[in-house]
């Protein structure tokens, strides 16, 4: 419930930044708060294609992620301070309960977690080490 309440607090009111991830125009949402940081993708309907949301942390470490009230899979991609991709899960599946949510665990430090529809970092190549600019 209080994950909900955060979430009804804050919609969707996300800054937006347009980038090409890949060659792919992709639409951004900027987690760039504690409360968007918290918040993330919960509660969201779908994710299209052309969207992702970026977290912007100020330093670098493991961020743990979880897929507690998520309604659909997504990829999640740890990215370093150089934006060199240090982790990748594909098709991270939401949590039935918080009982049974363990956290997703980069094996590096990052700077910036990229979260994308399930199927975008295997259908676009992305593996460990490339670039990403946006």
């Amino acid at each position: 419930m209080f994950f909900k309440l955060l979430y009804l607090l804050n919609g969707k009111r996300y800054r937006t930044k347009n980038a090409r991830i890949r060659g792919k125009p992709v639409r951004l949402y900027l987690a760039d708060t504690a409360l968007r940081k918290t918040i993330g993708l919960m509660y969201w309907d779908r994710l299209k294609s052309s969207e992702g949301m970026l977290f912007i942390f100020g330093k670098d470490r493991k961020h743990e992620f979880w897929m507690l009230n998520m309604r659909f899979p997504i990829d999640i991609i740890w990215l370093d301070s150089s934006r060199r991709i240090a982790h990748i899960v594909n098709g991270a599946r939401p949590c039935a309960s918080i009982l049974n949510c363990a956290p997703y665990v980069p094996q590096k430090d990052s700077r910036y977690v990229l979260e994308l529809v399930s199927g975008f970092a295997r259908k676009s190549g992305m593996k460990i080490g490339d670039r990403l600019s946006f």
